[in-house]
């Protein structure tokens, strides 16, 4: 039972937040399987109790394993065989199989549980406590897992090097010394010896939290990309877009012209299509959950490639940080 460490879907729920649901109870839950059946009786209990019509008991369970069927497959279809869960073949149960090493099932886990994590979560999931160590295990998530996730996938975006300049950066250097590395990668725009006056007072990272661009061997590079990493639920208007244009004038010396940008989420673009197009035209590109999760892989194949990056010696935190979160909601869902 996981009751206690996170909520049910509501009767209402799409599939997915049910197949999120699923995934979390397998990845909680000692034996590493989540029901499906158990979920079924569950949503017919609250659309009784709500007086809502479950419609034909045989029909609505047919198409309500059908959706979950879909959105697994489409899971699946993205990562591959780094998918962390397999559905058995009477589609009756989602069982947790993580590949041994694998940086792009531990980024997905992450994602997963970043994305329901907390009150504003649909299924608000609980935050381990051990040891009063709350605030930290969300702080880590935020300023360095997602980062390092963030970092990789916007350089298999761009399909080359990618810079992580969001503060806190990882060995507390300025941003001026971070961009200077990158110059030496190849970022094509020179870097200021020292912040434009039009740079605020004791900025940290400018808004900016990754860089990217364009591998070639025959540099300059045709293309950057300038990234945002949001992991909290108000990033919907809070595109990079501005605060790019203002980070090229405070520490690069010039613009430049094939300049593109994205917000990397932990969520799952659910919603309509005509919601979809207007952030993607509002962002410039939005790398939710799962595009997240092919740009991480593309990003991880650079790195065998010997393409050099920021965080390409991390890829591996995200299943530690995953650990060290499932073992403390364990320890919660144990106790009731």
């Amino acid at each position: 039972m996981t009751d206690r460490v996170i909520s049910r879907p509501a009767s209402k729920a799409n599939s997915t937040t049910i197949l999120d649901f699923l995934e979390l109870v397998a990845l909680i839950d000692p034996s590493g399987r989540a029901r499906i059946d158990t979920l079924i009786r569950d949503q017919e209990l609250q659309a009784e109790q709500a007086e809502d019509d479950f419609g034909d008991a045989d029909t609505a369970k047919d198409g309500f394993v059908e959706n979950i069927e879909n959105e697994f497959n489409r899971r699946a279809s993205a990562l591959g065989e780094s998918y962390p869960f397999l559905m058995t073949d009477d589609a009756e149960e989602i069982v947790l199989q993580v590949p041994e090493n694998d940086p792009l099932a531990g980024s997905y886990l992450a994602c997963l549980i970043a994305s329901q994590i907390g009150d504003k979560g649909d299924l608000k999931l609980s935050i381990p406590d051990q040891a009063g160590l709350a605030a930290d295990i969300i702080t880590r998530m935020r300023r360095r897992i997602f980062q390092m996730i963030g970092t990789i996938a916007l350089a298999g975006l761009a399909k080359g090097p990618a810079g992580s300049i969001g503060w806190p950066r990882e060995e507390k250097e300025t941003i001026i010394a971070s961009m200077v590395r990158a110059v030496g990668r190849g970022f094509p725009i020179p870097v200021l010896e020292e912040p434009n006056w039009t740079a605020l007072d004791g900025a940290k990272d400018g808004g900016v939290d990754v860089i990217a661009w364009e591998h070639t061997d025959m540099p300059p590079s045709p293309s950057v990309w300038f990234g945002q990493i949001a992991s909290g639920r108000n990033w919907k208007g809070k595109p990079v877009i501005q605060d790019a244009l203002n980070f090229s004038e405070d520490f690069l010396t010039a613009k430049h012209k094939n300049a593109n940008h994205a917000t990397i989420v932990p969520f799952d673009l659910d919603g309509d299509e005509e919601e979809a197009a207007t952030l993607h035209h509002r962002h410039g590109t939005i790398l939710d959950r799962l595009r997240l999760s092919v740009r991480f892989k593309e990003g991880l194949l650079l790195i065998a490639d010997g393409i050099e990056m920021d965080e390409s010696q991390n890829t591996l935190v995200a299943m530690t940080w995953v650990n060290e979160f499932v073992a403390g909601l364990r320890i919660i869902n144990e106790a009731a």
